[in-house]
């Protein structure tokens, strides 16, 4: 079966409508949990001047909470509207897609990993992406005042500041990174979907 690539830059904003509800059960399972430093084995060096007192940012052990923990409904439920956005996208030369030729079957959207970090005043993210996944997402579970927007860098330079409840859903190849942050307790849930040849699950949510 033939399968073609389709992709291009854009960023895709959904509102989450339960994220009043679910909001300070999950900041809480994420500052519970998220016990190492990440910077993501980042190529550049935007914000040395922070590094001798910061380490990047806390996360969960791990990159997937599925492996180590057992995490809250509410977790999950992110994920799946994470999953019916993605999917729902339509199909053309601006998303990554498989099998969108005419009469070809989508391929299943797998869940490929999922975790949850948080920053605190001075923490931040160096630059990154998240391939060879096709697509990648964060959700804002707490946004205090002085929380970092969402900056991505390559191909294109775009800032995007970030808000409780939502969902930004991109393509993995996209560069982007969060500048130090000026507050405590911005935390977020990140995660990577693929397009599955094989038709089985990676993980179950």
């Amino acid at each position: 079966m033939k399968r073609t690539v389709y992709h291009t830059t854009k960023i895709h904003r959904f509102q989450y409508p339960k994220a009043g509800q679910s909001k300070d059960i999950l900041h809480s399972w994420i500052l519970k949990h998220s016990t190492e430093w990440d910077i993501s084995g980042c190529v550049e060096e935007k914000f040395s001047y922070v590094k001798k007192k910061h380490k990047g940012v806390r996360k969960t052990v791990g990159w997937n909470v599925f492996e180590n923990y057992n995490p809250p409904l509410e977790f999950s439920e992110v994920i799946g509207f994470a999953h019916e956005k993605i999917f729902k996208l339509k199909k053309g030369y601006y998303t990554p897609a498989y099998g969108f030729d005419p009469g070809e079957p989508m391929m299943p959207l797998i869940l490929t990993n999922a975790w949850g970090q948080y920053y605190n005043k001075g923490d931040y993210q160096e630059s990154h992406n998240h391939v060879p996944n096709h697509w990648a997402w964060t959700y804002f579970v707490n946004t205090p005042p002085g929380s970092s927007p969402m900056c991505f860098d390559k191909p294109s330079k775009l800032q995007i500041n970030v808000h409780e409840g939502l969902l930004l859903v991109f393509p993995a190849y996209l560069w982007h990174y969060v500048p130090p942050c000026n507050c405590d307790g911005r935390s977020i849930i990140v995660g990577n979907f693929a397009y599955d040849f094989r038709g089985e699950p990676i993980y179950n949510y």
